[in-house]
């Protein structure tokens, strides 16, 4: 998932639940396209991790980017 050599505890825990809640979205829709979960999963973690790097801490934002980032794919 996230490397956590880059990110401390604490954003590493946020990362992840801006993930897990975005992903809740993105599962049922998702649903029977096995192959593009990790995909999916990958361009959100990535969309996560640079809006951490320029400095976003805020929960929603972060889940809102991550879906922003595959709305087109999925």
């Amino acid at each position: 998932m996230f490397p956590a050599e880059c990110y401390g505890p604490h954003k590493l825990a946020l990362m992840k639940r801006a993930l897990d809640a975005a992903w809740q979205e993105v599962e049922t829709t998702a649903r029977g396209k096995a192959d593009s979960y990790t995909a999916l999963r990958t361009i959100m973690e990535l969309k996560i991790m640079a809006a951490v790097k320029e400095g976003e801490r805020d929960l929603g934002c972060l889940t809102r980017l991550a879906l922003e980032a595959i709305s087109e794919l999925y």
